[in-house]
């Protein structure tokens, strides 16, 4: 896990240098051009385009670097290839080299990391942890929760046999299985599965986990039946999960339609409506989404959007936004789009940018929001492999992009800011 704005005397450790900047763009552009020349009939140069192709590439690739080493200062830190951006520090503050972890989620006071850890990824069994002390570089990692612990009937649908079953974190097509809420409460996407059998899923179930380790059921693939509800190849639908206010919870869920595309994806809202922390009154609402991508299918009823994790946003500075949710996705031709869905369905489209496909990690995103004296100093958008697959960037409130960190090797899992302005990175 990486802290992005620790003091600066940590920079004071560790070797600073100007390192050669990323030329990729202006080699693929120049050698674009080379070969639109070649095909476009230019005479005698058609005769020698690779000496034509790379005297372009030095010539556009000198140029970038002269306009790189002015517009930015990039600072590195250690024998991994990270670099930021001078506008911060940087330090490892964290390291699990062993188990897979499958989830993150901040609490509301930005004091510690929650994360679902597991053995084997190909397993559905977890381990809730909390994570203490990233601010100051003694982090500390405390068990709350064995899922397997979650075998209470109350918890699932009646009836539903749970002899020989482990309960895992719901691991197939799961964008995001953990949401805290701001009064601490833990949000679980669950599943039952056989002990026999891994693949396939027995139950499902949305648990709610107190701090003080009390577990109550938010709601069960009964209530729901799109939870569980399979296509003709067998496969899950993708389902994410946020809590926007300790009573409100989003679940949105999308089945494949066909090879070539998605069904119409299905946002909802579970509420306790007396707020009074007791969920067996709850009410389900299922919206009525609008005819905006990446909600509207084509004439032919596909939706050619994939649906990435749901984001609740922190209300602060006399905005609330207890009552909303940030729906983010990729298009099959690349571009990214991020809505804010209101309560009663109504959106608006609040960031686009053409990222391309690429067969790293999807852009990962977080709201940041920086607390200076008790009133809101930035309220801003991090997103991970959204202008490359090993860049972390800002999005700032007119969608303005700025790359800060940057790797040659990895992408971010997870992004994480606290509200002390520090920008947690996971990587693994």
């Amino acid at each position: 896990m990486i802290d992005l704005e620790q003091a600066l005397r940590e920079m004071a450790r560790t070797a600073v240098y100007r390192p050669m900047p990323d030329p990729t763009d202006a080699v693929l552009r120049a050698i674009t051009e080379a070969e639109g020349r070649r095909r476009g009939g230019i005479g005698r140069l058609a005769l020698r385009p690779l000496v034509l192709a790379m005297l372009l590439t030095l010539l556009v690739a000198g140029i970038a670097a002269a306009v790189y080493f002015i517009a930015t200062t990039w600072l590195s830190s250690g024998p991994r290839g990270i670099q930021y951006s001078n506008e911060f520090s940087f330090s490892e503050v964290w390291r699990d080299d062993g188990p897979f972890y499958s989830d993150f989620a901040l609490d509301a006071d930005g004091a510690s990391v929650y994360a679902l850890r597991q053995a084997d990824p190909q397993q559905p069994q977890a381990v809730l942890s909390r994570l203490t002390g990233l601010q100051g570089g003694e982090v500390a990692a405390t068990d709350l929760l064995q899922t397997d612990d979650l075998l209470d009937p109350a918890l699932w649908d009646p009836g539903a046999d749970l002899t020989s079953t482990r309960v895992g974190s719901w691991y197939l097509n799961a964008e995001r299985r953990m949401s805290v809420a701001p009064d601490g409460g833990v949000f679980l996407l669950l599943g039952a599965w056989s002990e026999a059998d891994s693949t396939t899923l027995q139950a499902a179930a949305i648990v709610r986990w107190a701090p003080g380790g009390s577990a109550q059921r938010v709601l069960g693939a009964d209530e729901l039946p799109a939870l569980v509800e399979a296509d003709s190849f067998g496969a899950p639908p993708r389902v994410s999960i946020a809590a926007s206010a300790p009573d409100r919870l989003w679940i949105s869920l999308i089945g494949q339609a066909s090879n070539e595309g998605w069904g119409r994806p299905v946002l909802a809202t579970v509420t306790d409506p007396n707020a009074d922390g007791n969920w067996s009154d709850r009410r389900v609402e299922v919206l009525t989404l609008p005819a905006i991508p990446p909600f509207e299918p084509d004439p032919d009823g596909v939706v050619r959007w994939d649906p990435l994790a749901l984001v609740a946003e922190p209300s602060a500075g006399g905005v609330d936004r207890s009552g909303s949710v940030l729906y983010p996705a990729l298009s099959f031709d690349g571009t990214y789009r991020v809505a804010r869905v209101s309560v009663g369905g109504e959106a608006e489209v609040i960031f686009e940018q053409e990222v391309g496909r690429h067969d790293g990690p999807e852009p990962a995103l977080a709201p940041r929001l920086v607390v200076d004296g008790g009133e809101v100093a930035l309220r801003e958008l991090v997103a991970g492999s959204l202008t490359r697959t090993t860049r972390v960037s800002r999005i700032a409130e007119d969608g303005t992009v700025t790359d800060i960190a940057r790797s040659i090797d990895f992408g971010p899992q997870a992004i994480v800011p606290d509200r002390l302005g520090n920008i947690f990175v996971v990587v693994q």
